[in-house]
């Protein structure tokens, strides 16, 4: 629930999850840009805008603000990940970076390295687990990443439909 920042989940699935409130108001520019150009609060399922200037800033002052009164040294792992069917963000910005790293995972390793880079000026043992799979599964080309930010494949199949994981054929899927 850290990205987009959420208060609570009701339930399962994209119209279940509320945005943190005056979040929207306050920074439409964490949100997604859809492929018309906007921005808007209930895109949850796009992910973020991974080149959103200020945004690793807002992340590292939230894992910051968990981690507040603990030593120095304490180890933390927070587990931010992409939804379910997270489609990229349209921005100029993250459409050049996926271009240019040859990767939908591009926007958000960067956006995790430099909230990492914040963070763990105070607090050097925090990481962060993310996940890829399905269009975020191919690396990007050039980007090195954080040494405290753990990326989990979770499919090795880029087809939402048939994602290759299984131990047999799924009831009712018209891929298998």
């Amino acid at each position: 629930n850290w990205v987009p920042p959420v208060d609570k989940t009701r339930g399962r699935g994209p119209k279940k999850r509320v945005v943190a409130k005056g979040v929207f108001d306050e920074h439409p520019e964490f949100f997604p840009m859809t492929a018309d150009g906007e921005r808007k609060p209930d895109t949850w399922n796009m992910g973020v805008c991974g080149t959103a200037e200020g945004l690793p800033a807002y992340l590292a002052g939230r894992l910051a603000s968990k981690m507040a009164g603990k030593p120095r040294d304490a180890h933390a792992l927070f587990a931010i990940g992409q939804g379910d069917g997270v489609q990229g963000c349209h921005c100029p910005n993250c459409r050049r970076l996926v271009r240019e790293q040859g990767s939908e995972a591009a926007p958000p390793i960067d956006m995790f390295n430099r909230t990492l880079s914040i963070v763990t000026e105070e607090y050097p043992r925090v990481q962060i687990i993310t996940f890829c799979y399905f269009n975020s599964l191919e690396a990007p080309k050039k980007m090195t990443v954080h040494e405290n930010l753990w990326i989990n494949v979770v499919s090795s199949a880029r087809s939402k439909n048939a994602a290759g994981d299984q131990m047999g054929p799924i009831r009712d899927n018209p891929a298998n």
